[in-house]
């Protein structure tokens, strides 16, 4: 039994011996922790960069680490310390200073911390379970790269930066809970790339920007973004070569980068935003899963080469009226194409082998009446058949929007009217379905309404006419349009006056 006791109190000596808390001054650590082989440390007070190197090169041992009551004071140094930086400012965790400390398994970091440097925890391998302070503004680049036992992180809601490859072949990572904050959040290059188990992400309502191959190679099913506001920017190869099944993009996104959707597979369906300047090169090439994508509601002028490559059972598209050109090879071998609807009325420029691999005689192509035999004349257009198109809003087919029309879709709602036969004019809104929202957008054509929608002017016209649009410095230009809706693209900002149906509109563009 004596040895029983003996032998429970040697544990548990060890066992304190491992673990230290001390009482930190700024550059003092290593005069306070002499047992350089300590598995758990916790420190309160002020520490500096100094301490840090301490941490790094005579601490590597450690498997938790707590700072939570420590505060980070400015410290200057003659030498560099971390990454050739010789000034290190309070608060601040320093670049790559705890870098690669492969047995570190649990940090808390100072409550008061701002900035988390450049690669601060890069490499370290077993760590599980992070905890960052209310008060971080900035993960550094590459800051967690390769943490790959990491399998959970909650970003704090005042975050505004998440640097290039902040988390990157994180492989491991399978849930980020970002908190909604009130500020604005940049998502860098390569921020989440290669977090393979990293299914499902719910970005905030703050994030601004997500930058190139940010989520790419992560395996990722569904992008609900139709709510974030802010979001105004997507880099090249954003979401490349992920497993996503459905995407919904908020309106106010005008630039997506190329290749952001690149060889997705499973893509069934993707709602682009109504904002759109172009469609990229590359930005939906390998979208076999995709069936349907309507473009019609958005200002895009330019579809990119290779742009839709490859999406071999896409059947049915929609271009806007402001579409001016198609690039090379844009639509290569879409050989599941059946129906093309063209709303831009003069025939878009064309570049090499746009439908490269299409049996073009068996698609419909439907466009406007005025334009037909423009399209029918047009190298490459003139091989599909050719059909006069739908005007969105105009469900009886007399070339106007009126009140006639309105009852026909609430008909339809009602179900007097076959939703299938009047579904393509009926869908204004082109969700692929006719409800109340398309009854409302049919209301605003026959009043005649006009608003500016990125660098465009949208006109809904309940009839055709030859408007005027005049900017403040006198420029006049003069726009013909048909019933339903109608864009005048790429216009600079400025106070525009608009004629429609006898009145005049007030239209500002930012």
């Amino acid at each position: 039994m004596r040895n029983l006791i003996l032998s429970i109190i040697m544990a548990a000596t060890t066992i304190m011996a491992q673990a230290v808390s001390v009482e930190c001054s700024s550059g003092l650590l290593s005069q306070l922790v002499t047992n350089k082989s300590i598995t758990a440390l916790t420190v309160s007070g002020t520490m500096d960069a100094r301490d840090f190197v301490f941490i790094a090169d005579s601490l590597r041992t450690l498997r938790t680490l707590d700072l939570s009551r420590a505060s980070i004071t400015a410290h200057h140094s003659d030498k560099a310390l971390f990454l050739n930086e010789f000034d290190y400012p309070s608060q601040a965790i320093p670049s790559g200073s705890l870098a690669s400390m492969e047995n570190l398994t649990t940090l808390r970091l100072p409550a008061e911390a701002t900035t988390l440097g450049e690669a601060a925890l890069a490499g370290c391998t077993r760590l599980t379970s992070v905890t960052l302070p209310s008060t971080l503004t900035i993960v550094g680049a590459y800051a967690f790269a390769g943490c790959s036992a990491l399998q959970e992180v909650t970003l704090p809601a005042a975050l505004a930066t998440l640097a290039d490859g902040a988390f990157a072949q994180c492989v491991a990572l399978k849930k980020v809970n970002f908190g909604n904050g009130a500020g604005n959040l940049a998502i860098g290059d390569r921020a989440f790339y290669g977090c393979s188990n990293l299914t499902a992400i719910s970005l905030p309502a703050s994030t601004t920007s997500v930058g190139a191959e940010a989520f790419a190679a992560t395996s990722l099913t569904t992008l609900q973004a139709s709510s974030l506001s802010k979001w105004a920017s997507m880099g090249d190869y954003a979401f490349a070569q992920t497993p996503l099944t459905h995407v919904e993009l908020p309106t106010r996104l005008a630039q997506i980068g190329w290749g952001a959707f690149l060889y997705i597979k499973s893509l069934g369906s993707i709602s682009l935003p109504r904002q759109l300047g172009s469609l990229p090169p590359y930005a939906l090439a390998g979208a076999e899963g995709l069936t349907r994508l309507e473009l019609g509601q958005t200002g895009i002028d330019s579809i990119g080469e290779r742009a839709l490559y490859n999406a071999s059972q896409l059947a049915t598209v929609t271009f806007p009226t402001t579409l001016t050109r198609v690039g090379s090879e844009a639509m290569g071998g879409n050989i599941g194409l059946q129906t093309i609807t063209s709303n831009a009325n003069v025939v878009p420029e064309a570049g090499h082998d746009v439908w490269a691999g299409v049996n073009q005689p068996a698609v419909t192509l439907k466009v406007p009446t005025s334009a037909m035999a423009d399209y029918e004349a047009a190298p490459q257009w003139r091989e599909f058949t050719i059909e006069a198109g739908s005007i969105l809003g105009d469900v009886t087919g007399d070339g106007v929007v009126d009140v006639v029309d309105i009852n026909a879709i609430i008909n339809v709602l009602l179900g007097k009217n076959s939703a299938s036969e009047y579904k393509n004019p009926a869908d204004i809104t082109g969700d692929g379905e006719v409800d109340v929202t398309d009854v409302n957008a049919a209301i605003n054509i026959l009043l005649g309404r006009v608003m500016a929608s990125g660098n465009n002017i949208v006109i809904q016209a309940p009839r055709p006419e030859t408007i005027s649009i005049v900017a403040d410095g006198g420029m006049r230009m003069q726009m013909k349009v048909r019933a339903g809706i109608n864009v005048c693209p790429g216009l600079a900002p400025g106070h525009y006056t608009v004629s429609l149906c006898g009145r005049k509109h007030q239209v500002v563009i930012e």
